[in-house]
């Protein structure tokens, strides 16, 4: 056995200037500018480019038409190679390549690499001219999802290099490394190109710290034809060799250690070509619902990355943008990236595999046209992606496409084959997407792209459950899933971008900007500043519940949350739009962890009476490397300070369930013991035992006393354990509703019936309609008797009292309409039933909410406390935050003698902002659709949707506004009413309408209004 050979390749860059020529026309080949480029391509007929990068950098972001590039290159003096290649890693997407006028060859398809042999052409100090025709080939049928968030990049925007060589030389991507981590055995597998003389392997390894393991070569005329068993992908020459080292240590996202392969492929004169490929040891298998990862059970948390790269125009981040976003990434709390769609440069890969950071590789097919026709080269293709996916240990899934309606069965079975013969250690899936639309016998694991409304992720996890229980056992993994938005901040973007990048704003830049002149005019920029805020904390509480959510079922092995950053139909990154990291780690590493401290509460409530006793359940989902047997604190505390609450542990087996299957999700049992005094919050914490091994959650149950408030008071649930993990919910607490004010009446009558309770056609799949049908959740109509029980009935056969003051009603009746006109006031909680308003259902997590407090501006910005996970402190005025404000008289209610707009108080946006996902939409959650129905400039709104995902304009829904109908006054309500919060609110909305302040600025016409009335 010989050591690697020293007469190695070589490799010359040709990165850099190079000239490039629109051909708009197409008309460069019928000219001939290959033959003649002092001609046809000189520096006054072409623009000067930067290679690698994408040519709207120079030929404008809606060039996607045809390209020539030159290149004059002069090879050293001592250039003496057997062979001479020149190599492209990405083009887009179709590349001819001449020299000296010379036809090289030609190549079709984005994302991987191609050589063309130019050994004819080289010598030592000979000057060539490389022309390349690019055609950037717009709809090919790899190009994947980039183009449809970002811009269609065209163009050289890989590396080019010419390479020397021995005259026995592999294919691009053709060597491989088979590491197994149980036996230690290493297989280098190198396949030859075409036109490739025969030689031999020779191969060394050094472990992770640069150390020679071994070294080991295949015997001297080593190139064999080898049957496809691979499934045709494989050339049939290739060279082999194998040996065993050992013990290894393994790769993993903790100790992410690389071995490296030197592997010289050598002819008969001693010339190589040499390849250096890091590996890892590591396993990746499924065991029943379970991912294990070197026999771990692994929970995937991933972020979807698309590619999308304003600067760079092609999806190629720079290795540093990729180092630092990997390092912010993981802090985060994150271990995984899923590539959707898209292939970035080889680097992105090896920084993967240097920083542990694990990786989905979906391949670029969206929605491509897949006929008879194009079988053959489809198989071409991904041949080459699965090439690009080996040797790589971060790559733990890949799948052959996204969502696609129709991807023909004879591709889907020739991939599966493929994949599972060149990646025996990877996780298979032919299609990320839906139960609906994946073959159970070709994947790995289970998967769904669902998105939806907190309340409706409450039932989709448990129909989910019933789901899975249908199927054999196999891992659950959401291939994208849990989506909120922001509010971009567009004076920062357009701070940052330039005129060439005008393309990768929001896509309702114009409508966003026109909306927040309007708000400045109409409440001040302080209210702006506070939109601001509050939808990015709309945004993470939204993230946390569903992600905590999905947590507390064992056979759940993962997600991808959606996005890494924000794209122009969509502020939802982790990343907005000029690059700046929208939450801390402090803010998300309690529940994006491997060992999560997990909250379920009664019916998932985050509102509670003053003084409740309260049965939580704390759990831990441990996906960690080691069982957990721990104890558990728990505090409540004011939003600014630790106090401890007086409570009571329990961990009695006989009161909690651990399920290896399905959520610790049982009804919650009563605790025992002494709760101690409720008008004070006073030290006296409780610990008990907390126990999960590996793969399962583990719980123990707590009883909470709220403290005794006057108002609605923020405080902070904080679970933490000794050896350093801690989560933390904001919960809010209210005082029992006032008595409502006297004369107040309550529709009693009219009952809803069936059909105001069917659901809308997209409410009856969760994703509207692209996931799994509706069993389990339930639209809680808002039937007023039920809501204001207190209030004196009115029945719509008879007249109205004449003392009513105002009418709670769920139905608004031509009558109602009467006594608005004369002075009247009115409550109508609106649905989709006759005389409801028209109510819609709504993706929530695609709108920005807005809510007016009753001053025009200056409320509610301070933002306090940001411990724990941090939620608490975005966008959070104060209000309930200071221990004195527990014991301190509720004040008099500003405002409603002097005329006030909106029935809320100074600071309500904040509790608002944290349980409109949640209580505020817990069993009803429905919209006003104030512009179709044409009551946009008719009405004050108190709470407003601002609807942003996927959208040139903006769209407006309401869940309570207010206005004045002849000379009375009329809130519209389509929040839920049921939970503490709700009534608080509904009874603040009554109070204020009982007033004689309340005196909305907007009117609604009369003739406007009667439509939507009934007769009684």
């Amino acid at each position: 056995m010989s050591p690697p050979m020293l007469n190695a390749s070589r490799s010359l860059p040709l990165n850099g200037e190079w000239l490039l020529r629109s051909d708009h026309g197409n008309v460069g080949l019928a000219e001939g500018w290959h033959k003649s480029p002092d001609e046809f391509l000189s520096p006054a007929q072409c623009h000067a480019a930067t290679v690698p990068g994408a040519w709207q950098h120079v030929l404008g972001e809606h060039y996607h038409y045809l390209g020539w590039y030159l290149k004059r290159v002069t090879l050293p003096d001592d250039w003496s190679h057997p062979r001479t290649r020149i190599r492209f890693e990405s083009v887009a997407t179709a590349i001819d390549v001449w020299v000296n006028g010379h036809h090289l060859g030609r190549h079709e398809g984005d994302w991987i690499p191609i050589e063309f042999d130019l050994s004819t052409h080289a010598g030592p100090g000979r000057t060539i001219d490389v022309v390349a025709r690019v055609d950037e080939m717009l709809g090919h049928i790899t190009k994947g999802f980039h183009d449809m968030l970002s811009i269609h990049h065209g163009g050289i925007w890989g590396d080019v290099s010419i390479i020397g060589s021995g005259a026995c030389f592999a294919r691009p991507n053709g060597v491989s490394v088979r590491a197994d981590a149980r036996t230690g055995r290493v297989s280098v597998t190198a396949e030859l190109a075409d036109g490739a003389a025969d030689g031999r392997l020779v191969a060394e390894i050094r472990d992770p710290r640069g150390e020679v393991v071994a070294r080991f070569a295949s015997g001297e005329h080593a190139t064999r034809s080898v049957a496809p068993s691979d499934g045709g992908v494989l050339p049939p020459r290739r060279i082999e060799a194998t040996t065993i080292i050992g013990p290894v240590e393994h790769w993993s996202p903790d100790t992410p250690s690389l071995y490296t392969a030197t592997v010289s492929l050598e002819d008969e004169s001693g010339a190589a070509d040499t390849h250096i490929v890091r590996f890892g040891f590591r396993t990746v298998e499924v065991r029943g619902t379970r991912v294990l990862l070197n026999d771990t059970p692994l929970h995937i948390r991933g972020i979807l990355h698309w590619g999308h790269e304003p600067k760079h125009l092609a999806p190629a981040p720079t290795p540093q943008q990729v180092r630092d976003e990997f390092i912010h990434l993981k802090k985060l709390g994150f271990n995984a990236v899923c590539l959707c769609m898209w292939y970035p440069p080889r680097h992105f890969y090896e920084i993967a595999d240097e920083t542990g950071m694990l990786l989905w590789q979906e391949h670029p097919n969206w929605h491509a046209p897949m006929t008879d026709d194009n079988v053959a080269e489809y198989q071409r293709l991904y041949g080459e992606f699965l090439r690009r996916d080996r040797n790589h240990p971060s790559i733990v899934l890949v799948s052959a496409t996204c969502e696609h309606p129709t991807f023909h069965p004879d591709v889907a079975s020739w991939w599966w084959r493929t994949a599972r013969a060149m990646l025996p250690d990877t996780l298979l899936q032919v299609q990320t997407a839906s139960f609906a639309w994946s073959d159970p016998d070709q994947t790995d694991l289970y998967d769904e792209h669902t998105y939806d409304n907190n309340n409706r992720w409450v039932t989709y996890l448990r129909d989910l459950q019933e789901k899975l229980a249908e199927l054999p056992a196999k891992p659950f993994i959401m291939g994208e899933t849990v989506l909120f938005h922001s509010w971009p901040d567009f004076e920062a973007i357009h701070a940052a971008v330039d005129q060439s990048l005008r393309w990768s704003l929001p896509s309702m830049a114009e409508s966003g900007m026109d909306f927040e002149q309007q708000v400045i005019e109409r409440w001040g920029r302080d209210t702006l500043e506070r939109f601001r805020r509050q939808a990015d904390r709309h945004h993470l509480l939204g993230r946390k519940f569903q992600i905590e959510l999905f947590r507390r079922y064992p056979n759940h092995a993962g997600l991808v949350t959606n996005h890494l950053i924000d794209v122009p139909p969509c502020s939802c990154g982790f990343l907005d739009a000029v690059g700046r990291w929208r939450f801390t780690p402090q803010q998300t590493r309690g529940w994006l962890c491997d060992a999560p401290l997990l909250l379920a509460t009664p019916d998932e409530r985050r509102s509670f009476m003053s003084g409740e006793r309260v049965d939580v359940r704390v759990m831990i989902a441990n996906f960690s490397p080691r069982d957990i047997d721990t104890t558990v604190g728990v505090m409540l505390k004011p939003a600014s300070e630790a106090i401890d609450i007086a409570s009571k542990v329990s961990c009695d087996p006989s009161e909690v369930s651990r399920d290896r299957q399905g959520a610790v999700d049982q009804p919650l049992p009563h605790g025992r013991g002494s709760l101690g005094e409720n008008d004070s919050m006073r030290a006296n914490t409780n610990v008990g035992r907390l126990t999960a091994r590996r793969g399962e959650v583990g719980a123990v149950m707590v009883m909470l006393t709220m403290p005794i408030v006057d108002r609605p008071t923020r405080v902070t649930l904080v679970v933490s354990t000794p050896e350093g993990r801690r989560n933390d919910w904001d919960l809010w607490v209210f005082p029992p509703p006032p008595p409502l004010p006297p004369a107040t009446y309550r529709l009693d009558g009219l009952p809803f019936e069936p059909r105001d309770a069917e659901p809308d056609p997209l409410e009856k799949g969760y994703s509207r309609g692209f996931g799994l049908p509706v069993k389990t959740w339930i639209n809680r109509l808002p039937d007023s008797a039920v809501l204001v029980p207190d209030a004196l009935p009115w029945r719509p056969d008879e007249s109205i009292p004449t003392d009513a003051r105002m009418i709670v009603t769920h139905r608004l009746t031509h009558a109602l309409l009467h006594f608005l006109e004369r002075g009247g006031r009115v409550l109508l909680l609106a649905s989709k039933a006759p005389g409801g308003l028209g109510t819609e259902y709504q993706w929530l997590f695609g709108q920005c909410p807005l809510v007016i407090d009753s001053e025009p501006s200056g409320i509610g910005v301070s933002g306090a406390d940001i411990s724990g996970t941090g939620v608490s402190g975005i966008g959070v005025s104060g209000a309930g935050v200071s221990p004195a404000i527990l014991s301190k008289p509720s004040p008099e209610r500003k405002g409603l003698g002097e005329g006030s707009s909106s029935p809320l108080q100074p600071g309500d946006s904040d509790w608002i902002i944290d349980l409109l996902g949640m209580d505020l939409t817990r069993t009803y959650a429905r919209v006003i659709p104030v512009g179709k129905l044409g009551l946009l400039k008719h009405v004050d709104p108190i709470v407003r949707l601002v609807y942003t995902h996927d959208a040139k304009e903006l769209t407006f829904f309401d869940m309570l506004f207010t206005t004045r109908v002849g000379d009375g006054v009329l809130a519209v309500s389509s929040l839920d009413h049921h939970d503490p919060a709700g009534q608080w609110l509904l009874h603040q909305v009554v109070e204020w309408l009982a007033s004689d302040g309340s005196s909305p600025n907007a009117a609604l016409p009369i003739d406007v209004t009667r439509p939507y009335t009934i007769t009684a």
